[in-house]
């Protein structure tokens, strides 16, 4: 309420006193989404407040583990098929983790990444305890696909997706997603697509095509397969 508790030029830690605590960051105003009146401003796991010189920026991270971090994404209706959600989750935690192999936020002072993914479109829409709890189906997903991840040549990919094509995906390179052109980023026709105005980028899986494919009967093995060439599916915990 006004009062300076503490004043520090060192990264702040806060730790839940009980294993399934919840932080509310209250003065953030972090809605509404989707159209829905919410402030999702709760979040599980560890709180770490960063002042980074380099951008002269103060970050809020929430810190946790992957599979949990996954329960927070919301990127896509909780009532679209199961087998589409199952594809999303995989594409999900795979770009994730290749963010953690290959870290993207490294403008600090010691080049250290400072955190993994931000929230947002610019990575992954993340909304934390409430989008958790409004996504139950989702939740599902992430749980019968615990550990599985999309890798070529044993490498996890740069899992990409997007909102809706227009009758066919882009290679990477051009829409300038990579510098160079990426195997498993390549442009595909895609039927669903046909006659719907592009939404995104336009790279890898478009959501709405994988939705119509899994409600015509495809599996999430096939989605992901026919959208990022030559991967496989691969179990890594």
């Amino acid at each position: 309420q006004g009062t300076r508790l503490l004043m520090t030029d060192t990264e702040l830690n806060f730790v839940p006193s009980k294993e399934n605590g919840v932080f509310q960051i209250s003065s953030w105003e972090n809605g509404p989404f989707w159209g829905n009146q919410v402030n999702d401003n709760l979040f599980a796991g560890k709180i770490r407040v960063h002042y980074n010189p380099s951008t002269e920026r103060l970050w809020i991270i929430n810190e946790l583990p992957l599979e949990e971090y996954l329960l927070g994404i919301c990127e896509v209706s909780d009532t679209w098929p199961l087998e589409f959600l199952k594809a999303q989750a995989i594409a999900a935690r795979t770009y994730a983790y290749y963010r953690i192999v290959n870290p993207k936020y490294t403008n600090t002072p010691d080049k250290k990444p400072l955190f993994t993914l931000r929230s947002t479109q610019a990575d992954q829409v993340y909304r934390g305890v409430k989008g958790k709890e409004r996504n139950p189906n989702f939740g599902k997903a992430v749980s019968e696909t615990r550990g599985i991840i999309l890798t070529y040549k044993g490498d996890p990919i740069l899992a990409y997706y997007f909102a809706q094509s227009d009758g066919r995906t882009r290679n990477s390179e051009e829409v300038h997603m990579t510098k160079e052109p990426v195997p498993y980023l390549k442009g595909k026709i895609d039927p669903p697509g046909q006659g719907r105005e592009l939404r995104g980028h336009g790279v890898g899986l478009p959501q709405v095509s994988g939705m119509i494919a899994a409600s015509q009967g495809a599996n999430f093995s096939q989605i992901l397969k026919y959208y990022y060439t030559g991967v496989e599916l691969t179990k890594i915990y």
